[in-house]
């Protein structure tokens, strides 16, 4: 919880759109409080919203931070892995629609506006 609120405050601190502060990794695996073999073993079973190359350090940007949180909460409560996953994909493959059907109705617009 301290994470997401202290990112939240730097967003206010800052002078930079919040959108690209927001996507900026600024968390490190320490911080988010999470041993790195559950990490690897998460990043396999491509759990994470973003892959880690091979051997790099892990960080996250304030997303992703929360999706850990998100994953930890949920494992908590007995969620097996497998269940996770198929959640994440859910909202992955609705965010992924969300973004084609704004795409849709941007070039429906501009098509309209050619008529008019």
């Amino acid at each position: 919880m301290n994470t997401i609120k202290r990112g939240i405050e730097l967003i206010d601190e800052q002078e930079k759109e919040p959108l690209e502060y927001l996507r900026i990794p600024r968390y490190s695996r320490k911080s988010v409080d999470i041993p790195a073999r559950i990490l690897n073993h998460w990043d396999k079973m491509e759990l994470l919203l973003r892959r880690n190359p091979l051997g790099a350090t892990y960080s996250f940007n304030l997303a992703e931070a929360f999706w850990i949180k998100l994953i930890q909460k949920l494992r908590a409560y007995n969620l097996p892995l497998e269940l996770i996953k198929q959640l994440k994909d859910v909202l992955c493959m609705l965010y992924k629609h969300n973004e084609l059907m704004k795409g849709q109705d941007e070039l429906l617009n501009y098509f309209a506006s050619l008529n008019s």
